[in-house]
């Protein structure tokens, strides 16, 4: 997002520069020597000219057609308000019937194409760099393939980078983002320029890469991304629930419905059961020789594991929020 909105901000930020300098320096030197006589220059007189008919004509075309306009309409302001009426509600009907599609911060392709993968938590980093490995495969596959099937000089993939543990940021390289998580992977590949890659859409070479990947055992999340500015998931479901094995019914079985649809792709939730929580407390009997001088804290536990109690706790209220994209 940063490289979108980055732009806007230096291009305000030179022109309100030059409003200023025009506004303080050049507006007032030519308002102090402004010179009424007339030019004598060819330029300047042909210059006169064309800005003295831009301006009649602009005003006949307010007297002749603008005004009488206005005035018919001042007269017949009721059928004025019905017509406006009628063609707000058509265009309102064209848009919520589908027929006109709106994109309120419409996805822009770029020239990378990012393939997300996020196993269960806590597994170890060897599975997920396995895992990635295989993703890798996939993309040289679809290098070679590709290359040979568009006849290009150059490779279709110019660079390709694997990050386990950590996202990679899209903006480039920014500031730490803290300790790694052994249950995340992404894979991005580097394409060529549209023009040298026969104006082949990226989202195309996404589909092709996702088609050759495949299923990967114990995936919990696997998506392959070729925007390069998005807002999220073309459609996003949201569901609340107290019970949490209902709520994870739930959303399996959303899943599958939506699975039915063609050219739905990516389907994933964000539910993650995370890891059981256990609270200790010391019986009485313990508490005289259990103490931190005796013991450290992980030998306390081994301890109170066997002698003393144990309870697993978990939430009473959960979330499930749903994501899935549409060709």
């Amino acid at each position: 997002m940063a490289n979108f909105f980055s732009p806007i901000g230096w291009v305000v930020i030179f022109a309100l520069i030059c409003s200023v300098i025009e506004s303080q320096l050049i507006l007032p030197s030519h308002l102090a020597n402004r010179d009424r006589t007339e030019p004598k220059l060819k330029a300047a007189i042909m210059w006169n000219k064309f800005q003295g008919g831009l301006a009649d004509g602009l005003e006949r075309f307010s007297k002749n057609y603008y005004m009488p306009f206005v005035r018919k309409t001042i007269n017949w302001r009721y059928a004025t308000a019905a017509i406006c009426l009628g063609v707000l509600i058509l265009a309102l009907a064209l848009i919520a019937s589908g027929r006109a599609v709106f994109g309120f911060f419409p996805a822009i392709e770029g020239d990378r194409v990012y393939a997300g993968l996020e196993m269960p938590e806590g597994i170890a980093a060897e599975t997920t760099l396995k895992a990635a490995r295989r993703i890798e495969e996939a993309s040289q596959r679809l290098n070679m393939e590709m290359t040979e099937e568009l006849g290009l000089s150059a490779p279709l993939i110019r660079n390709a980078l694997t990050s386990v543990g950590q996202k990679v940021d899209r903006n480039g390289p920014g500031e730490p983002q803290g300790v790694g998580r052994s249950n995340i992977a992404e894979i991005v590949i580097d394409l060529a320029p549209l023009k040298e890659r026969n104006n082949i859409s990226a989202k195309a070479i996404a589909n092709r890469w996702r088609e050759y990947t495949g299923s990967i055992p114990g995936v919990v999340k696997l998506s392959f991304d070729a925007d390069n500015y998005s807002a999220g998931a073309p459609v996003e479901y949201q569901l609340n629930g107290d019970d949490v094995d209902e709520l994870r019914r739930a959303a399996e079985d959303m899943k599958a419905q939506l699975s039915r649809f063609t050219g739905v792709f990516d389907i994933a939730d964000s539910f993650r059961s995370g890891k059981q929580e256990i609270q200790l407390e010391l019986l009485p009997e313990a508490q005289p020789w259990l103490n931190p001088a005796r013991f450290s804290p992980a030998g306390a536990q081994f301890v109170l594991w066997f002698r003393g109690s144990a309870r697993t706790t978990r939430p009473r209220r959960h979330s499930c929020h749903g994501a899935l994209s549409r060709k």
